[in-house]
């Protein structure tokens, strides 16, 4: 019978133990009484024709399930179309893995991925379409162990069943899925003989190369320096090194929003991702990495720069591409590298500039010194040279491509951010206050800079003309400048939020009073896709390319009282705010398009 959700079926193969004593104990299962070993294969043959469920779970009784393993298997194989059957960590006794997945060889041969190794390491933390999973955990939909004809009697008593019927799979069109958050603990060969399961397992191997010479042939040879490789099912998708700070999560701001993007995407394409978080290579949980990247994707977590050349130098002829992101990224990778790979040997690499840092440090120089900045086109040189081992640049709009064309002769594509259009309903006289949306973790930073300029000198000039606003600050605020205003009654430090859609909904007003950056505004374009209308910075509306009046209304931030005129004039006026509102959700529709971000960076990565 099924009990929540659950139906038990217990086959019983002539047990000679206490066995017998502890079914009788046993309320609301199914069990067969073989009256003579019949082996796992035929059991598990016999257990699924009376089956009753939607999925079968195949478990050893030699095996303990940890955790909500199967539920958490249940939601692998409905997310997504065609696969046939997911599997998990398997622990030995010791707590080390026996495997993450299992591998099939050119020659039949197997293997475990991971045995033996610590089961929490990135490399089995992520998401894989494997050859097959072991059957001491596997969960197959029972009309599809139907269809194929469950286990091949051929196999009796054991071993390669589970094997072969996986292949079977592939062979139909299915994927075999390993998923790190499902784990046993396995009492290994505690229902066998070792010496008995080693003939077994030599014998099975003749008849499984027999009944799968295709798939096999297109299968590595068993040699350690092809296990990489292996672990995945095939072998077709390019590999790809993806360097950048930290795991880009889009809160961060500062550029990660538009990485996470490409990232997702190249997944999307059917790239097998690597990403290595250099400058920020700790996080407390893993749940936390894959919250806004796919699970797919390996994340060398705890690697940083110390290890960067041992990664380089394990995985030497790995990878088919490395993606390097940001400047002082690009000159340490190209440092290392250079005492890896030497002058030969280097894998092709695309540079991702995301911003011109020369041209943000220049304003923030002339910001605070009042002067122009001397060595703007000296550090710009220096900037670009960093790309001379690069095969392929993109940066992130065609003004960035321009500069960076005037010193680079190689390839240059263009990937901006994506956008789906969100405006929210919500009519003017229903909304009030401004609103912030940013990091603010760091003094000194753009954002924080930028908000401590428009507190201290345009908010009080701002109350004078709307003496009842106030400013609301959402996202992570560690900074100690930032902290101090929230002693203000008529600011608002809201941290982080989940959901930002409230935020750009009840708001009049989006204010982005930057005063030195590089790129193009993320915030500008997501607070216009909410249909939020926005006072910036000239210097983002010359990044932007925007046109004052229309998509935005302008202010140099030299002038804040201009700054402040210009808030309460987008905030006062009905028709001039619904104009702008109008005409940013255009812009954001032609520049932003999802599809069309998609398509630049697969043109970018076809053309590396």
């Amino acid at each position: 019978m099924v009990r929540g959700g659950y139906e038990v079926v217990i086959v019983d193969n002539d047990s000679t133990d206490e066995t017998e004593r502890l079914l009788e104990r046993v309320d609301g299962a199914t069990i067969i009484r073989n009256d003579e070993n019949k082996g796992f294969l035929l059991a598990c043959n016999a257990g699924a024709k009376v089956a009753k469920g939607k999925y079968l779970l195949f478990l050893n009784n030699d095996a303990v399930l940890l955790d909500d393993s199967v539920s958490k298997a249940v939601q692998v194989i409905e997310q997504g179309d065609g696969i046939g059957a997911v599997g998990g960590k398997i622990l030995l006794l010791d707590g080390s893995l026996q495997e993450a997945g299992s591998l099939v060889w050119n020659d039949g041969s197997c293997l475990g991925y991971g045995r033996c190794d610590l089961p929490d390491k990135p490399e089995y933390m992520f998401r894989r379409d494997v050859d097959y999973c072991s059957g001491a955990f596997l969960m197959v939909p029972l009309a599809l162990f139907d269809e194929l004809g469950g286990f091949d009697p051929v196999f009796a008593p054991a071993y390669y069943e589970e094997t072969d019927f996986c292949l079977r799979l592939h062979e139909n069109g299915y994927k075999v899925i390993y998923e790190p958050s499902i784990s046993i603990l396995h009492y290994e060969f505690g229902s066998s003989q070792g010496n008995d399961a080693t003939s077994l397992q030599k014998r099975n191997r003749k008849a499984f190369v027999a009944n799968h010479p295709e798939y096999l042939g297109r299968k590595l040879k068993p040699m350690e320096a092809n296990i990489l490789k292996a672990r995945f099912a095939s072998q077709d998708q390019k590999k790809i090194l993806y360097i950048d700070d930290r795991v880009p999560h889009c809160h961060f701001g500062s550029g990660f929003p538009r990485s996470n993007f490409i990232l997702n995407t190249l997944t999307e394409l059917g790239y097998q991702v690597t990403l290595y978080p250099l400058n920020f290579p700790n996080e407390d949980d893993w749940n936390t990495v894959y919250g806004d990247i796919p699970d797919t994707v390996e994340v060398m977590l705890h690697q940083g720069r110390k290890k960067l050349g041992e990664h380089l130098k394990s995985r030497r002829n790995y990878y088919d591409l490395v993606f390097v992101s940001r400047p002082h990224n690009m000159e340490f990778f190209s440092q290392v590298a250079g005492k890896v790979f030497g002058h030969d040997g280097w894998p092709r690499i695309i540079y991702d500039a995301e911003a011109i840092f020369s041209l943000r440090d220049a304003a923030k120089y002339a910001v605070f010194s009042g002067k122009k900045d001397e060595e703007l086109e000296k550090n710009i040189i220096a900037e670009t040279s960093l790309v001379d081992k690069a095969d392929l640049v993109i940066t992130v709009s065609p003004g960035e491509r321009n500069t960076f064309a005037r010193y680079y002769s190689g390839e240059i594509h263009v990937v901006g951010h994506a956008m789906e259009l969100n405006p929210t309903d919500t009519a003017f006289n229903d909304r009030q206050d401004l609103l912030f949306i940013g990091n603010m973790d760091y003094n000194g930073s753009p954002n924080v800079d930028s908000i401590v300029w428009f507190v201290h000198e345009v908010f009080p000039l701002l109350l004078d003309k709307l003496p009842g606003i106030h400013l609301k600050l959402v996202g992570t605020n560690e900074s100690s400048e930032i902290q101090k205003l929230g002693d203000n009654p008529q600011i608002e430090l809201l941290g982080r939020q989940e959901s930002l859609e409230p935020f750009y909904s009840a708001a009049r007003v989006f204010i982005a009073p930057t005063r030195y950056a590089g790129g193009v505004p993320y915030k500008i374009h997501e607070a216009a896709s909410y249909g939020l209308p926005v006072v910036a910075s000239e210097l983002l509306c010359e990044q932007l390319g925007w046109k004052s009046g229309e998509e935005l209304l302008v202010a140099n931030v030299q002038d804040p009282v201009k700054f402040a005129d210009q808030c309460a004039r987008l905030y006062s006026d009905e028709a001039l705010w619904q104009s702008v509102r109008e005409a940013a959700l255009r812009r954001v529709e032609s520049e932003c398009s999802v599809s069309k971000m998609k398509k630049m960076v697969e043109t970018a990565f076809d053309s590396a």
